[in-house]
């Protein structure tokens, strides 16, 4: 069998080996601009657009945990600074978990234990003093990966 033929198969078949996609949960926000982002809720709905609900606030960059059960987000606590903290939701709860840390861009781990993402620290005048990268639990429990 011709070397591309045998590439094309495998990849055909890997694609029908893998689960289906139907009936998965999306995160999302609604319309809006970064400075409003102290009113925008977030959403999560169906993959196909049907149960949309809010189960958060004041949120940008929702990402799902890979078991569906958890959303972390980036959260506007202020609006006169627009400071951003990390934020956890259950879906299933509602309950919200505010870690306190300015830690934004969360990217989940793939067992849905921890997400990484960017610790910033700023002076009283709000010049950037420091940035790292911290892992932190839906517990709001943080380790430091790389320091500021």
């Amino acid at each position: 069998m011709p070397k591309r033929l045998l590439i094309a198969v495998a990849a055909l078949a890997a694609l029908f080996a893998l689960p289906s996609l139907a009936g998965a949960t999306v995160a999302y926000t609604t319309s809006g601009t970064a400075k409003s982002a102290a009113n925008l809720p977030i959403m999560i709905a169906n993959d196909d657009g049907t149960g949309a609900r809010a189960v958060g606030q004041n949120g940008l960059y929702p990402m799902i945990s890979p078991d569906g059960k958890t959303i972390a987000y980036t959260y506007v606590s202020n609006e006169k600074t627009f400071a951003q903290e990390l934020r956890f939701v259950t879906i299933a709860t509602g309950v919200m978990v505010d870690t306190n840390m300015a830690c934004t861009g969360p990217k989940w781990a793939p067992n849905s234990s921890a997400v990484a993402c960017t610790m910033t620290s700023f002076s009283k005048k709000g010049v950037l003093t420091g940035m790292g990268i911290n892992t932190v639990t839906p517990s709001g429990t943080a380790t430091i990966i790389l320091p500021s």
